[in-house]
């Protein structure tokens, strides 16, 4: 093997450095930023609410507004359990969320679709089955990206089981400290992928970890835009 340069020692400054991808996370009652920086944007489309054993669902009515033709779109579907929904997911429901999902292929312009579930740990078996099962649905072209709470990087190997082609933790509010500790986090929350919010933007050290950030704006990014970290 040729060394890349003259100096042995020194070759790993040879290695290309990855680029760091910024994605704007768009909720609902947002339009898309209007910063030319992000390339990228994951978009909420379905939001699914499960009530006791009903299933409700929400679609995004606002119509969404690029500023550029060329970004590219991440479905998401957001799914929030409330207490008195079942520990395992009814087959009703079940049906519900990989319908949502499917649905979101058609617009993953980015290649990828993310499925925003914070599942409590009662449900963390039903959980692990769903994700299991969408990423058998999804075409092969498409990867599963799922967002992961910043505790759940650190309560043990159950996200070994997680067939997610992507974990997001998500490092604000409260997950800020549990980011500090890096080593101590699960191997699936220190891959390149994280979240972070406008508004209290990490470290520098701790965002150079990560080469896909995902950027939560508290509101609209048109409205009171607000500069995504550097």
């Amino acid at each position: 093997m040729r060394p890349c340069g003259a100096w042995l020692l020194l070759a790993t400054l040879c290695m290309p450095v990855q680029a760091a991808t910024d994605i704007a996370w768009v909720w609902p009652s947002s339009d898309a930023p209007a910063v030319a920086d992000y390339q990228t944007i994951a978009v909420l489309t379905d939001t699914l609410l499960l009530k006791g054993e009903d299933i409700t669902r929400q679609p995004r009515r606002r119509a969404l507004a690029l500023w550029d033709a060329r970004v590219q779109v991440i479905p998401v579907v957001h799914v929030q359990s409330m207490p008195n929904s079942p520990d395992v997911f009814t087959e009703v429901q079940r049906k519900a969320m990989l319908a949502a999902l499917d649905r979101a292929v058609a617009g993953a312009t980015a290649g990828w679709v993310q499925l925003d579930f914070e599942a409590p740990s009662r449900q963390r078996e039903a959980y692990l089955a769903l994700v299991k099962m969408a990423r058998q649905r999804l075409p092969a072209s498409v990867r599963l990206s799922v967002t992961a709470l910043a505790s759940w990087c650190l309560q043990g190997a159950w996200l070994d089981r997680l067939a997610a082609d992507e974990v997001v933790p998500m490092w604000y509010r409260m997950g800020e400290p549990v980011a500090q500790d890096y080593p101590a986090l699960h191997a699936r929350c220190r891959g390149p992928a994280a979240g972070f919010s406008v508004q209290t933007p990490p470290k520098q050290a701790v965002a150079n970890r990560f080469t896909r950030r995902f950027w939560f704006n508290e509101r609209n990014w048109v409205a009171d835009p607000v500069q995504r970290f550097p």
